[in-house]
Formats: structure tokens, C-alpha cells, sequence
């Protein structure tokens, strides 16, 4: 991910389940942030 310098990609953890991904730069964010259901947070050099 970083050759595109993609840091991180934030989505819920069910989502994540559901799409059966396992890079350790897609990652939930936290309980006090805005839920990723309907969208995503990316993060970029």
C-alpha cells in the first residue's frame, strides 16, 4: 500500500469481515470516531 502512499484505511471491523480482508493497513478507527459504515477514511503521505 505504501508504493501508492497509502498509510492507513479506516472502514468498520464488520466490513472488513464481510470483505474477508486481512492487510493490516485497513483498520478501525475507534468508538469515538464517525462509524465507517457509509464511507471511508484515508490516509496518505
Amino acid at each position: 500500500m505504501t508504493r501508492f502512499g497509502l498509510r492507513k484505511i479506516f472502514i468498520e471491523p464488520h466490513l472488513k469481515n464481510a470483505l474477508g480482508i486481512a492487510d493490516s493497513h485497513i483498520r478501525f478507527q475507534g468508538c469515538r470516531a464517525a462509524r465507517h459504515d457509509d464511507h471511508i477514511h484515508i490516509q496518505v503521505e
